[in-house]
Parts: C-alpha cells; sequence; structure tokens
C-alpha cells in the first residue's frame, strides 16, 4: 500500500479513503500465491487444467486469495461448458463453489 501512497502522491491523485481502500490496506496476500494465480491466469488461455491446477495451489497456499478461487471458478465453468453433456456433472456444482467461497473470503 505504501507503494500505491507514493505513487498517488507523485502524480497528485486524491487518495481514496472508502471501505474498500481500508479493507485493501489491511489485506495481507501471501507473494507465492499470488504468483501461481498469476501463472494460473496466463495458463487459462492454452491450457486450462494447467491452470486449474496452479489455481488449487494458490488457494493451498492462501485461501483467502479470492482471485485464485474466482480464477479457478471460471476455469471450471468453461471446462464443463466445453464439454457439453460429456463433462464432469459436478463440474458446474465446484465452479459454484468456488464462486462462492471467492465471494466470502472477500
Amino acid at each position: 500500500m505504501e507503494i500505491a501512497r507514493q505513487v498517488a502522491d507523485r502524480l497528485r491523485l486524491p487518495i481514496p479513503t472508502g471501505n474498500r481502500w481500508v479493507r485493501a490496506q489491511a489485506r495481507q496476500v501471501d507473494p507465492g500465491a499470488y504468483d501461481l494465480y498469476l501463472q494460473g491466469r496466463a495458463a487459462g488461455r492454452v491450457d486450462r487444467p494447467r491452470a486449474a491446477a496452479l489455481y488449487r495451489q494458490a488457494i493451498d497456499m492462501d485461501p483467502k486469495l479470492a482471485e485464485a478461487r474466482v480464477g479457478l471458478s471460471e476455469t471450471l465453468y468453461f471446462e464443463a461448458l466445453d464439454a457439453g453433456s460429456a463433462g464432469d456433472p459436478q463440474a458446474l456444482d465446484q465452479a459454484r463453489r468456488e464462486a462462492e467461497a471467492a465471494l466470502s473470503a472477500d
């Protein structure tokens, strides 16, 4: 957050004061988990199973990393959508659970 404050000062931008800003300042994110999340985002463009594995690793490291849960939810949803009736019938339920967990974590 300190870096964001310094950038805002240099650009002469007002510092937000709302509840979202306060929550963001207090949020602690495991850098390793966030790195896995970013790798999952990149992998998701070409390799959804790998992306899902990376998101799961990120969640294992930091269960409150909502971004990873959202990424996993999206990946599972699109996998189920692409598979159609031949896909895993529980994939959509798991995608929904991850989306709900992301809301709870945030």
